[in-house]
């Protein structure tokens, strides 16, 4: 019973290894400019690694080689982050960002190191097994990555770049902290000594395997870099064009509190689902980001030219609350409202 459980681990291990190696060559091969694509190919190297320490050890490789892929493994939290960072910003993480590889790279291979060299790690008056100390530090590590995290989310706007499949990126940014969330607390049951060290190992291996086959559609889609088709134009769509252009640009519709799509169809005497059709197509967003980028670029002219109460210019240009201007203001800019006409005023 016994080698039929590890044949099982074993094919269980294969089976999501070869989709990692099958996701990094598409990466490669997909994703221009090629430097977008290291984040997510280095992330699918380290959770590929994380399926062969277990394959050693079942036949009977050197603990060194173990020891360098467990080292390895001990860097997924840390690209976690990193990717989650690409996805919400649309772009390449910043250098700085990189430094929180810092903390797998030298508490890591220090505890992995341990867990090799001796058997207990005491400290004050606790021991712990070197292997739970291992656990330990991934469990502390992976929580505070998480949380700054959380911390960088709250506070960095999502990237304003439209993208023909932004469902399937927040799709993949949820999966991934969701992923993280359920290690950690994988790590924290095995600590507590609410699991076994084997039903903790076939729990992560679920979990990894689960992800890779959840999101591998997202991730095509959104690190595939062709150009979509271009929309076809006919002189009926020229026509509706020009006149939601007057009607945004010269008659500010826009600033009608509560537009809906159907009463703007209406106006432009077309049906609700060909004006749908047109926005999307042609200017790539739906209705609300078409008006709202409309009444956001009025708010920013006014906010540089005018001492008018902030509160006042929101339902001037539209917006039926403070809440959801100070939302969309802050999305499409980057700042907020007051803090937008600050950086306008000159100093004295």
């Amino acid at each position: 019973m016994g080698d039929t459980i590890l044949t099982l681990l074993q094919a269980l291990q294969l089976a999501a290894l070869l989709p990692c190696l099958f996701l990094i060559g598409l990466l490669v091969l997909l994703t221009r400019p090629l430097s977008h694509a290291i984040v997510p190919v280095a992330f699918f190297i380290v959770l590929g690694t994380s399926f062969l320490p277990g394959l050693l050890i079942d036949t009977g490789s050197a603990s060194v080689a173990e020891m360098v892929l467990l080292w390895i493994t001990s860097l997924l939290p840390a690209f976690t982050f990193l990717l989650i960072v690409q996805l919400w910003r649309g772009g390449v993480p910043h250098w700085s960002y990189w430094l929180i590889l810092a903390l797998p790279i030298i508490g890591g291979s220090s505890t992995v190191y341990a867990t090799f060299a001796i058997d207990e790690v005491c400290m004050a008056d606790t021991c712990l097994q070197a292997e739970n100390f291992r656990v330990l530090y991934q469990l502390f590590a992976s929580s505070a990555i998480f949380l700054l995290l959380m911390a960088h989310i709250s506070h960095v706007p999502a990237s304003g770049v439209k993208h023909r499949y932004a469902s399937h990126r927040y799709w993949v940014i949820i999966a991934l902290i969701l992923f993280g969330v359920l290690l950690i607390a994988n790590d924290f049951f095995i600590l507590k000594e609410s699991i076994t060290a084997k039903q903790h190992d076939i729990i992560a291996l679920v979990l990894r395997i689960a992800f890779i086959y959840l999101v591998t559609t997202s991730l095509f889609r959104l690190f595939d870099t062709k150009p979509a088709k271009p929309p076809r134009e006919t002189e009926y769509d020229q026509d509706v064009i020009q006149a939601l252009d007057t009607a945004m640009r010269e008659q500010h519709i826009y600033r009608e509190m509560g537009l809906s799509r159907d009463s703007l169809a209406a106006k432009l005497d077309v049906s609700d689902k060909r004006l749908s059709v047109i926005i999307n197509q042609v200017f790539q967003k739906n209705f609300n980001e078409y008006v709202n980028q409309f009444r956001v670029e009025e708010a920013k002219k006014r906010l540089a030219d005018e001492d008018t109460a902030i509160t006042i210019i929101a339902f001037e240009v539209g917006f039926s609350s403070i809440a959801s201007f100070n939302r969309v203001f802050k999305s499409l800019t980057g700042m907020s409202p007051s803090a937008y006409r600050s950086a306008q005023t000159p100093p004295l």
